[in-house]
C-alpha cells in the first residue's frame, strides 16, 4: 500500500518532493562558494611587515558576516569537502581502507549541487589542480566541471571561473571553486614566496620542491632552527597573500559582470595547517590549527555587514545555509543546521558539538570550550612525518580551549565530567560507514600516485591518509 508523502517524510525519508518547474524562479540568487585549501582562520585580517596578508578577503568580510569559530569536519581535504557538499559528517573517513578506495560522498546523501540542480540551478565546479580533481566521485551532482589539473599553469580554478563568468552563464547558477593548495608552495613564483622573507633569503630552495619539513631541517643548519621555522611561516603568509589576489580576481569578476547584487558569496577553507606548533608543518590531525578555519558569507540580498559571529559553527552547516538563502527546503538527511538566523542577527541557531574525523584512528569532538581527541594508534596524534616524535602519545587527549588554546596541557584522567560527556559522543559514531561499504573508484593506482605526488600518502604510521 502506498503511504502518504507526509507519513513517508515523518518516517525519515530524506528525499524532498520534486518541485514544480515553476519553483525554479529566475529570482533565486546565484551562489559562489570559494574554498581556499589549507587556510588557517588566524591568517584572516593578519598583518606582516606592515601590510595585510588577506586584503581582498578582509574586504569581503567588511561587506558580509565573518564567523570567528568555524570548525572543519576534518583536518584534510577529501572528508572536509564531502562534509561541505553533503551537509553530513564524512563517515567515509572511518572506513578501514586506503583513502583512494573510499566513497567520500555517501550513497544515500543528496548533495548540495544535486538539490540546487533540481530547482533549476546551473551547477559547475572548478577543482583546478587540487586533490579533489582526481576523484571522480567528488563531481557528483555538478552538471559541469572545469578543465581540471591538465590545464597549463595559468589555467587554474580561479581564472577558469573568471572566464566562465565572462560568458554570462544562465542564471541562477551555483559555482563551487576549490582553489589552490597553500601547502604546495613551489607553485608560487619565487619573488612572491620571498615577499616577507626580509631577514633571511631561503637557502637551498629547490624549484618543484623538496618537502618543507626537510627544507626547514636543512635551513636550520644554516640559520638556526627558530629562524628556519619562522622563515617557513613567512613563506606560508606569502602564499596566503599570493592566493588572496585570486580571491580578489574572482570577486572583481562578479562585480564586472554585473551580478554582484544577486550573488551570494561564501568564502571558507576546508582545513588549516600546522606551523610547527607540534613539531611539524603539515595537516591532518584534529588539532586547532587544522580544524579552525575561516568562514565569511556575503548576502547582498539581505545586507548586514560588517558583522562578526562568535557562535561556534561547522562545515556541515554550509549546505543547509545555502539552501535556505536560495529559498529551497533543506534536505531532511542533512545533519547541519542553517546559519541564516546568525546571518540575520536573530535567534534560532543552536550550537552543537562538532565531530572531526581524520581517519579510522583519529577522531575528535569539539565544543566552544573543550576538545577531546581519540587516537587508536600510539603516537598518531603527531603529524606523520615529524622528524622528532615523542616515544609515546596518550590515546586520549582533553584540552580546555579557553585556558589552553595551544593545546599543550592534556587533562585526560583528571576527573573532569566533560571528558566522559565528550567520549560518549564519539562512542555514538559508527565503526566505519554505518550500513554503507567503502567502494573503490576504479582507478586506484593512478589515484594513489596522485596522492603521493601531492603529499597525501607518505604516512605509513597510520593508513596513509592526510
Amino acid at each position: 500500500m502506498m503511504l502518504p508523502l507526509a507519513l513517508l517524510l515523518a518516517c525519515g525519508d530524506t528525499a524532498p518532493a520534486r518541485p514544480n518547474v515553476l519553483d525554479a524562479a529566475p529570482t533565486r540568487p546565484n551562489v559562489l562558494v570559494i574554498d581556499l585549501d589549507t587556510l588557517r582562520a588566524d591568517r584572516i585580517g593578519r598583518e606582516r611587515n606592515g601590510e595585510s596578508i588577506t586584503p581582498h578577503i578582509d574586504a569581503l568580510a567588511q561587506r558580509g558576516v565573518q564567523f570567528d569559530q568555524m570548525i572543519a569536519q576534518s583536518g584534510w581535504t577529501l572528508p572536509s569537502l564531502a562534509a561541505l557538499l553533503m551537509g553530513r559528517l564524512p563517515l567515509g573517513a572511518l572506513a578501514p581502507v586506503p583513502g583512494r578506495d573510499v566513497q567520500w560522498l555517501l550513497p544515500d546523501a543528496r548533495t548540495l549541487p544535486e538539490i540546487l540542480g533540481i530547482y533549476g540551478y546551473r551547477t559547475i565546479v572548478f577543482y583546478g589542480g587540487t586533490i579533489a580533481a582526481n576523484f571522480p566521485g567528488m563531481l557528483r551532482g555538478f552538471a559541469e566541471h572545469g578543465e581540471g589539473p591538465a590545464v597549463p599553469p595559468d589555467g587554474d580554478a580561479a581564472r577558469e571561473l573568471v572566464r566562465w563568468l565572462a560568458g554570462s552563464p544562465k542564471e541562477p547558477w551555483f559555482a563551487f571553486v576549490h582553489t589552490a593548495d597553500l601547502k604546495v608552495m613551489s607553485d608560487v613564483p619565487r619573488a612572491d614566496l620571498d615577499r616577507y622573507a626580509r631577514d633571511h633569503v631561503a637557502p637551498c630552495l629547490e624549484p618543484g620542491g623538496l618537502a618543507y619539513p626537510l627544507l626547514v631541517k636543512r635551513w636550520g643548519k644554516a640559520i638556526g632552527r627558530p629562524a628556519a621555522e619562522e622563515l617557513f611561516r613567512a613563506h606560508y603568509d606569502a602564499v596566503v597573500r599570493h592566493y588572496d589576489e585570486d580571491v580578489g580576481e574572482m570577486l572583481a569578476a562578479v562585480e564586472r559582470e554585473g551580478v554582484r547584487s544577486r550573488t551570494i558569496v561564501v568564502f571558507l577553507s576546508d582545513h588549516g595547517q600546522e606551523l610547527w606548533e607540534r613539531g611539524n608543518a603539515d595537516h591532518g590531525p584534529p588539532y586547532e590549527f587544522n580544524l579552525r578555519v575561516p568562514l565569511v558569507i556575503d548576502d547582498p540580498t539581505h545586507p548586514r555587514g560588517p558583522a562578526r559571529v562568535a557562535t561556534m559553527v561547522q562545515t556541515i552547516d554550509v549546505a543547509p545555509t545555502i539552501l535556505e538563502l536560495a529559498g529551497i527546503p533543506v534536505d531532511l538527511g542533512m545533519e547541519g543546521r542553517s546559519l541564516v538566523p546568525l546571518l540575520r542577527g536573530t535567534d534560532g541557531y543552536v550550537e552543537r558539538p562538532a565531530i572531526a574525523i581524520t581517519d579510522p584512528h583519529r577522531v575528535a569532538v569539539r565544543t566552544s570550550g573543550w576538545v577531546l581527541i581519540r587516537c587508536a594508534v600510539a603516537g598518531c596524534g603527531w603529524s606523520h612525518s615529524a622528524s622528532e616524535r615523542p616515544p609515546s602519545q596518550p590515546t586520549i587527549e582533553l584540552y580546555d580551549l579557553t585556558r589552553d588554546p595551544t593545546q599543550l596541557t592534556n587533562l585526560t584522567g583528571t576527573g573532569l565530567a566533560v571528558e566522559q560527556e565528550l567520549a560518549d559522543l564519539l562512542d555514538a559514531l559508527p565503526d566505519s560507514h554505518g550500513d554503507h561499504k567503502a567502494t573503490a573508484l576504479g582507478t586506484s593506482e593512478a589515484q594513489e600516485r596522485i596522492l603521493r605526488e601531492q603529499g597525501y600518502w607518505d604516512a605509513p604510521a597510520s593508513d596513509g591518509r592526510r
